[in-house]
């Protein structure tokens, strides 16, 4: 028997094994920047949710206020999270024709955050509700 005709036994080369490894390693790149995507976009989602629910809170609380005059108007919340509310009383919601011992008033609530390093993140709220003044 000649030595070709035996069974080849045949493997890799170096050069196929540094091309796979260089393609599993690209693709690894990639996956890591799917992975790492996700979860800024997890922590930026969870920011607006609690920047959310303090604006919420605010409204809430100035709904519940007996003297709108007395609450404070800026803070901070979390350490992180700078609010402010403003009231604006109104004519556009008045009824037309009728006095009324209330008037409307905008309630806007903006919730501010970030650091001095990337880009400060808004969002605002604004409500109408009536307001127990005598005109």
């Amino acid at each position: 028997m000649r030595p070709s005709d035996e069974k080849k036994m045949r493997g890799f080369t170096l050069l196929e094994v540094l091309v796979s490894l260089a393609i599993l390693a690209v693709v690894y790149g990639v996956i890591l920047q799917i992975i790492g995507g996700s979860a800024r976009q997890a922590a930026r989602a969870g920011d607006y949710r609690s920047a959310l629910l303090i604006a919420e809170s605010q409204l809430e609380l100035a709904a519940a206020a007996r003297d709108i005059d007395a609450l404070p108007r800026q803070g901070t919340a979390a350490g992180k999270y700078d609010w402010a509310i403003d009231f604006e009383p109104t004519s556009a919601y008045e009824p037309v024709g009728i006095r009324s011992l209330y008037t409307p008033v905008i309630t806007r609530v903006r919730v501010e955050w970030g650091d001095t390093h990337s880009a400060r993140h808004r969002i605002e709220l604004a409500t109408v509700r009536l307001q127990g003044m005598l005109r």
